[in-house]
């Protein structure tokens, strides 16, 4: 499994990490906006809980199929 879809399942599966996505999108942020959130301000930490590192090109490519309600 790729850096970026270990992150996606994490984004995906995990109910707090989920509604913030969804919120910022929500609110009009665009991906690469929460993708500088969440590595620049470690919102998440700076690795997954399997320890996996969040890089901008990853969590990026993690966001890909968010999209608003």
């Amino acid at each position: 499994m790729k850096n970026y879809q270990n992150i996606e399942l994490w984004f995906n599966n995990d109910e707090t990490m989920y509604f913030i996505i969804k919120n910022f999108l929500n609110w009009n942020y665009t991906k690469k906006q929460i993708t500088e959130f969440i590595v620049d301000k470690e919102c998440f930490g700076t690795h997954t809980k399997d320890n996996v590192k969040y890089t901008k090109l990853d969590v990026f490519k993690a966001l890909k199929d968010f999209t608003k309600d």
